[in-house]
């Protein structure tokens, strides 16, 4: 399971919210995927790791959508 950033390295935890490619299945959290969009001036919604167009999908915290974030991150990640 990915527990750490791909952009700030640091650890996600169960309350951040999340942003997740749906192709690679990469997760960082969403406030650094908005900067690194924001400094990168792509248009797109691009994955950091992969690179794919438009497969990012973000995610609140499971307060919000708890089963649905336990669900994801066993489908993604077990």
């Amino acid at each position: 399971m990915y527990n750490e950033c791909l952009i700030c390295f640091e650890e996600l935890n169960r309350n951040d919210k999340i942003a997740t490619c749906a192709c690679c299945k990469q997760i960082v959290h969403s406030a650094c995927f908005a900067v690194w969009r924001e400094k990168s001036e792509t248009k797109f919604e691009k994955c950091i790791y992969c690179q794919q167009v438009d497969t990012i999908v973000h995610y609140s915290p499971p307060s919000v959508f708890k089963k649905c974030y336990n669900k994801i991150i066993k489908l993604f990640y077990n």
